[in-house]
Parts: structure tokens; sequence; C-alpha cells
């Protein structure tokens, strides 16, 4: 059965862009909100919970708690109770703070939404075990 993804009505504002240019993407529904978001604190590694607002093959926007610092990679990943995904590397481009809730960070991935990534988040981790069996 194919899977089929549901683009988000949003479109890039102002005047047209490169295609390269990770905003000109579109972003997608979710079906999987939780994440985290983890960093490198010296040896240590450390992670805090993120709920997805939207993703697309080149970034994404999260909501986390704590601000990761905004000069290191960080790392996005999914899990449910017996499954998780890769993680993708990422530079955060923009922080608004949601006082008293936290952070929105938009993120620009290093490398293309790995495909189970982007496959639980749009499609949910169902549709994921069902591709992986």
């Amino acid at each position: 059965m194919p899977v089929i993804r549901r683009p988000l009505v949003v479109a890039p504002r102002g005047p047209s862009r490169a295609k390269s240019d990770r905003r000109a993407e579109l972003r997608y529904r979710l079906a999987m909100e939780q994440g985290q978001v983890g960093w490198w604190e010296g040896a240590e590694f450390v992670t805090v919970d993120a709920r997805l607002l939207d993703i697309g093959t080149g970034g994404a926007a999260v909501r986390v708690r704590l601000l990761p610092p905004m000069d290191r990679r960080i790392y996005l990943r999914l899990q449910d109770r017996t499954l998780g995904t890769e993680s993708v590397s990422a530079m955060i481009v923009h922080v608004a703070a949601l006082r008293p809730r936290g952070f929105e960070l938009r993120l620009a991935f290093d490398v293309p939404c790995p495909p189970a990534l982007f496959q639980a988040a749009t499609c949910g981790f169902k549709a994921l075990r069902s591709l992986l069996n």
C-alpha cells in the first residue's frame, strides 16, 4: 500500500529563493510529534524531550523546555515504545522564546532528513514498522 504524505499548505514568503535554500522546501503535517533533541556537553550526551511542529527534508521546527547551545550541532530523533529512528544532525537557525513554556527552535539539517525519521514523523511508527518488516 503506498504511503501518502500530506504537505502543509505553507509556502515560503517573500522573494523567490534558490532551490538549494531549505526554507523553499515543503513542510509536512505530522503523525508523530514526540521526539528528542540531544547535544554533547564535553563527554556527556544531554537529551531533552522535544515536540515536533513540522518537518521537511531540509529542516524541522521543534519545541523544547531547555535551550541547547547555539554553537553546537544538535541531534533530532523520534522514539516510540519499541522503535527509534536514527538521528539527524542540525544547527539551530532561529530561536523564539515561549515564556514560560520553553523555546521554539528552527533547525537546518546537515544532510537530507533520513527516510525512517521522515516516515515516522509524517506517517507514524506503524507505517514505519510495516516498511521495515
